[in-house]
């Protein structure tokens, strides 16, 4: 094996903290900047934030850490929170400036008696609760001997607990690149998304990128507009022919059948079967795929299968929204508009068990008709999943 040492030129500037400028200017460079409070280079605003590197003694020995938080006009704002545990300083910056882009160190070095000098999982998970619009960047894991978190642990725990890209885990060699464009947009502090990142991996899959994925085109991890419109396209004639129906004997007799539907697609399927699909982990507030689209994310992630109370509670919640109309069409004598709903409904069942249900990664739902090598190869890419089904491959 071969080295090669390059030494740095002597008039390369290096941005360091005021106390150690003095040590850098003793090996020989002579363009040191000191950072105290905020310096302006190169059109980029670089300000030095608070933390804390542990606590008590601890806090004593380790010295002074900086973080530093970086703007430039036209593009996202950067915190890089460096060596600190999560503490006041860290949470009130956050609340006030709420960054694009955060970078920890969430390796969970401790030092002395175990005591924390840098952020752990847990503290990780409550800078994404805190920035839920910005991208949290975790770095340090797998790279010092008394750290107690891995990249594997911090992306296991983050999707246990419902959190994880826009949190990222920087990997040996992976480079990041952003720009404003790539920051999820806001107004107002809302998030302006409306489905996924096509080319970015779902919270729970190991891989880096889409590009290499062998089942890209056999199943369905991303969502679009046209998926969207798809499923309304099918979805929706059943339901207006069923209304129209209802309404034909006694429009008030419409009125549970909305807050059932309602009820049942928006918040009970969500939890027996939504719960359990992978896109359900994605870090959001509300469900982002063509079938439950906006619906509230109120339960917590459960990969793995349905129980047999699920499925039960699943199927009997699509016989009564779909059963209902059928009654009131039958007693009021509208032949040809039972026959249209029945048709209908047959055809919105075929079309989604064919078409959708065939290439979907909620391999819990019943419905699901996705083959089992592809299934297989899906576990591969997810870990997580794999886990929760029994899958792990030894």
């Amino acid at each position: 094996m071969t080295i090669i040492l390059i030494r740095l030129p002597d008039s390369l500037p290096l941005l360091c903290q005021p106390q150690g400028k003095t040590e850098i200017e003793a090996k020989g460079f002579n363009n040191v900047i000191p950072v105290e409070d905020t310096v302006l280079w190169k059109e980029i605003t670089i300000t030095r934030t608070g933390g804390r590197h542990g606590v008590g003694e601890v806090l004593k020995l380790m010295g002074p850490a900086s973080r530093f938080m970086f703007r430039a006009e036209y593009e996202p704002t950067v915190y890089w929170m460096g060596d600190t545990i999560w503490c006041e300083p860290v949470v009130n910056l956050i609340e006030q400036i709420q960054p694009d882009i955060i970078i920890t160190h969430s390796c969970g070095a401790m030092w002395g008696h175990n005591v924390l000098i840098v952020m752990d999982a847990a503290q990780t998970l409550e800078v994404c609760r805190a920035a839920p619009n910005s991208v949290v960047i975790a770095t340090h894991m797998d790279a010092l001997d008394h750290a107690t978190v891995s990249r594997e642990t911090l992306r296991e725990y983050a999707v246990t607990n419902g959190i994880q890209p826009g949190f990222l885990s920087l990997r040996t060699g992976k480079c990041f690149t952003f720009n404003k464009e790539h920051v999820t947009p806001k107004y107002n502090g809302i998030v302006l998304m409306m489905f996924l990142d096509p080319k970015k991996p779902v919270a729970t899959c190991g891989s880096d990128s889409c590009n290499d994925c062998a089942i890209k085109g056999n199943l369905h991890c991303h969502f679009s507009l046209k998926d969207w419109v798809h499923f309304l396209f099918i979805a929706l004639p059943p339901f207006l022919l069923g209304g129209a129906g209802i309404n034909y004997l006694n429009g008030w007799f419409l009125v549970p059948w909305i807050i059932v539907a309602i009820v049942f697609f928006g918040f009970i399927e969500i939890r027996v079967m939504c719960s359990h699909c992978p896109h359900y982990a994605e870090p959001l507030t509300s469900l982002k795929c063509w079938a439950n689209y906006g619906s509230p994310k109120l339960w917590k992630f459960r990969p793995g299968p349905m129980t047999i109370l699920e499925k039960t509670i699943f199927f009997c919640g699509f016989v009564i929204v779909w059963g209902y109309p059928l009654p009131f069409l039958i007693l009021s004598k509208q032949i040809f508009l039972l026959v249209v709903y029945s048709m209908t409904t047959i055809g919105f069942f075929v079309t989604l068990l064919n078409y959708m249900c065939s290439q979907c990664m909620n391999f819990a739902c019943p419905l699901n008709r996705v083959d089992a090598s592809v299934r297989n190869q899906f576990f591969d890419r997810n870990p997580i999943v794999a886990e929760a089904w029994g899958k792990i491959r030894k």
